[in-house]
């Protein structure tokens, strides 16, 4: 069972005065709360050890930049950069398509950033923060979030949303991502070209980098009518980029 006095005892102890010893014995009162995170992410195509392993690592990243004078719970700060670590693994699992050598630099420098900024934030950074921290303009940036999507690959046999559907069940024939978007203006003007409701659903879940499960709560929708109304949305914003 997780104590969580003690691991918050042992983590501030371990940033005010580290060492070996120290390290040691908070990692070891964390480990309940990487076993916990790491059970989140059963059944997404990955081994539950390496899913630990994974949370264990980042656990220990976390104690050695923890901060308690910034007020935020060492459970709750670890919580975060473990189930990070582990989306990045199942990312870098999932990764379907061979991506040209220059992308794949700039969206490890984009995963890094946006680790580091959900880590300061305690929350997902919107698109503006992230591209002042990589110092890049707002179109750059979009362009290796969109492409890095469209690398993205998961079984079809994955369970998702909130009726746990197969994504066979889910997802079209064609790819429905937009795989490029250099020019920012004119993925704004089309956003602006939408209905209202539309415009915020694409804005939410690309600008803002929101989940479909928060942009479903802003919406008052389901996630798996923004899942649907996100598909169409970005096969007619793709068509129209290309000037079908």
């Amino acid at each position: 069972m997780m104590d969580m006095i003690a691991l918050q005892a042992l983590a501030e102890g371990y940033a005010r005065a580290p060492s070996p010893e120290g390290l040691d014995a908070a990692a070891q009162a964390a480990l309940p709360l990487c076993a916990q995170v790491a059970r989140r992410f059963i059944g997404r195509g990955a081994e539950y050890d390496d899913l630990y392993q994974a949370a264990c690592l980042a656990c220990v990243r976390a104690l050695r930049v923890y901060q308690p004078e910034r007020g935020v719970p060492f459970a709750a700060f670890a919580a975060q950069y473990a189930g990070g670590a582990i989306r990045n693994y199942l990312r870098d699992q999932a990764a379907a398509v061979h991506l040209p050598r220059t992308l794949y630099e700039q969206g490890a420098q984009l995963t890094r950033a946006r680790r580091e900024l959900t880590m300061q934030l305690m929350r997902e950074p919107t698109l503006s923060e992230l591209a002042e921290c990589l110092g890049w303009d707002e179109a750059r940036t979009l362009d290796t979030l969109l492409s890095l999507e469209s690398g993205r690959g998961v079984s079809l046999d994955e369970e998702a949303g909130e009726g746990e559907i197969p994504l066979h069940e889910m997802l079209g024939a064609e790819d429905q991502h937009i795989t490029s978007a250099a020019d920012y203006a004119s993925v704004k003007a089309l956003l602006d070209a939408l209905p209202p409701r539309d415009a915020r659903l694409l804005t939410l879940r690309y600008l803002e980098n929101r989940s479909q499960r928060d942009t479903a709560r802003a919406l008052d929708m389901t996630q798996m009518q923004v899942h649907r109304a996100e598909k169409r949305l970005l096969a007619l914003l793709r068509e129209r980029l290309e000037g079908k």
